[in-house]
């Protein structure tokens, strides 16, 4: 962290963001790699995907029903036969294909949604940054000048969405240790 509390002496790195990258990337100790988690956003995107999968239970659940109310033998047999399927679909039989594109979208939308539960369980495992490092990158973004404009001029303002990428130090005993003792000194 020593890197980013000293960066304001550095010389000129370029602007804007190519100011707030090189600040990240000589921080050694990576203290200042601090993002944004959206945890709101995340929260609608699962919500959004989970409707899709839902809408597509209710399709296939739709032509259960349909199969349910049908004496048409082949279509039963389709069911309980994915081989009739695949050959009903190569015959261009509307409804087996209509199943069949059924089947291939909620394969995909399962794939995307469970896999954005897993890395969204990922992400709220993380850790929030520590104090010192958030305000120090506070303050160099922020002074004399903000380094960056427009929406991203706050991106640091709500501590509860943001995570830091760093392991905190408490999670290293000797690290806790030697902070304690040398208080702003870098372990």
């Amino acid at each position: 962290m020593d890197d980013i509390e000293n960066a304001v002496k550095r010389p000129d790195h370029g602007q804007g963001f190519a100011q707030a990258s090189w600040l990240l990337a000589s921080d050694v100790d990576s203290e200042g790699f601090i993002f944004q988690k959206f945890n709101k956003l995340s929260a609608r995107n699962i919500l959004y995907l989970q409707c899709e999968v839902l809408a597509l239970e209710e399709k296939l659940e739709k032509f259960d029903r349909l199969v349910d109310g049908s004496t048409d033998t082949s279509l039963q047999e389709s069911t309980r036969k994915w081989e009739k399927l695949v050959a009903q679909c190569n015959a261009s039989e509307p409804r087996a294909l209509e199943m069949m594109t059924t089947v291939r979208e909620l394969r995909m939308k399962l794939r995307e949604y469970h896999e954005t539960l897993k890395l969204q369980s990922e992400i709220v495992a993380m850790h929030p940054p520590e104090r010192r490092a958030l305000e120090a990158m506070r303050n160099w973004l922020e002074q004399p000048l903000p380094v960056l404009g427009g929406r991203s001029k706050h991106f640091l303002e709500d501590e509860t969405d943001l995570v830091s990428l760093k392991v905190p130090a408490e999670a290293d005993f000797l690290s806790k240790r030697l902070r304690a003792y040398w208080p702003g000194q870098s372990a």
